[in-house]
């Protein structure tokens, strides 16, 4: 069946478990409703809408988004082509690699022209912002080890999310703690942490905002490539 066929075909069914009739038509010949992710069996040419029958496709979206990474590449920076991994639940923070020259002093840059219109936080990420800045760089070098010289698995956590190894750029122009990137349930998403210089995506300042494939984070005078798996 071409689109047309397919749409016109499905148009005369609605999901028996919750009366929806947002379905679509897999290539193995299931129908799969979008609202409850029960899928329904064709044999022949008339589908089983027995709900006893249905395939619950709940668990593997959920085994599916488990295993989504986002990976961030530094593009342009001292450590060029160091990146990490975010998977969901996971927020890891974007600062400033610290020594002996830029302990505490960062370097301002100046603004571009083309500032966007700010996102207000709403109370949740305001939360996470000040947790992000009221706790300690999370690093490889700090990081504690058992009487076997091996890392500890300590879980660290910034309100709902497992905090990862920070993401930590050599330029004098990044601030400590300058964003936090985390991954939930609807995407990828990032929070300047008041940082000196400003967050920008794509060219545009934000305070908040989700991120998609390809999308470019400037802290500074670097930028992070963003890769959605």
């Amino acid at each position: 069946m071409n689109a047309a066929q397919t749409k016109k075909y499905l148009s005369s069914f609605a999901c028996p478990a919750c009366q929806s009739a947002n379905l679509l038509l897999t290539k193995e010949k299931i129908i799969v409703c979008k609202e409850c992710l029960n899928g329904y069996k064709i044999k022949g040419d008339i589908p089983d809408f027995r709900v006893e029958n249905a395939i619950s496709f709940k668990q593997k979206m959920a085994d599916y988004k488990q295993g989504m990474a986002v990976k961030l590449t530094i593009l342009l920076g001292k450590n060029k082509l160091s990146h990490t991994e975010i998977r969901l639940g996971h927020c890891v923070v974007l600062g400033r690699k610290l020594n002996n020259q830029n302990f505490d002093e960062t370097t301002y840059v100046g603004r571009p022209q083309n500032i966007d219109t700010f996102t207000k936080l709403n109370p949740d990420s305001q939360k996470l912002v000040e947790r992000c800045l009221s706790e300690p760089s999370r690093t490889n070098t700090n990081q504690k080890t058992d009487r076997l010289g091996q890392p500890n698995q300590q879980i660290q956590k910034l309100g709902n999310f497992t905090r990862d190894i920070d993401l930590l750029l050599e330029e004098a122009s990044v601030s400590r703690s300058h964003a936090v990137v985390y991954h939930d349930e609807q995407g990828v998403h990032i929070i300047d942490l008041v940082s000196k210089n400003g967050t920008y995506v794509n060219g545009y300042e934000i305070e908040k905002s989700k991120l998609k494939n390809n999308d470019v984070i400037s802290l500074g005078t670097a930028s992070i490539r963003v890769q959605c798996s």
